[in-house]
């Protein structure tokens, strides 16, 4: 007899939780940013050498800005594509900015290590709410950024870019009208 009300408490809790987690399942995600956007505010972080760089020294030119960590197994793999990609597309006027959310010590070992010949700037406190103004609010890495000459957003990736993914973008940056 005191069974009953134990059993109808226990399942009214599992049906409010549930109903308390549906309701969470079920809010809409924020709408993501409009990939023809201007840019966010200009940012500066600083290189491996402790200069601080600003993202407009690159304004332009197309800019591929990579959030990326040493111990992130997608990143590792997609750095020798980007380091090909700019070595190929570097006279094209293409310019490659790793952000590496990573020790310093370990980021100058692995720059070493593969011979990684585009800048690399830290991360500091302020990356992952940069990498959401820029449609990243998951914090996610790989992360990618694709901006035309004039600063918009072209493309965005989150995971690691497939050579022909990345090589269609950068063709479709290239047929944008300046």
């Amino acid at each position: 007899m005191w069974r009953t009300p134990i059993l109808v408490a226990l399942v009214a809790g599992i049906a409010l939780a549930a109903g308390y987690g549906a309701a969470l399942w079920w809010r809409p995600a924020p709408p993501a940013p409009d990939a023809n956007q201007s840019a966010p505010a200009d940012f500066s972080l600083k290189d491996l050498a402790g200069r601080e760089r600003r993202l407009s020294e690159w304004r332009g030119r197309p800019l591929l800005l990579n959030f990326w960590a040493t111990w992130c197994a997608p990143c590792r793999e997609e750095i020798p594509l980007f380091i090909d990609t700019q070595k190929r597309h570097a006279a094209s006027g293409l310019q490659i900015v790793g952000v590496a959310l990573d020790q310093k010590a370990d980021v100058l070992d692995f720059i070493a290590k593969f011979g990684v010949p585009y800048p690399v700037l830290l991360a500091d406190d302020a990356t992952l709410d940069l990498m959401s103004r820029y449609g990243n609010s998951t914090g996610s890495l790989p992360y990618s950024v694709i901006f035309d000459a004039d600063g918009s957003i072209a493309h965005r990736k989150i995971g690691a870019y497939r050579p022909s993914e990345l090589e269609a973008a950068l063709v479709s940056l290239s047929s944008r009208t300046p």
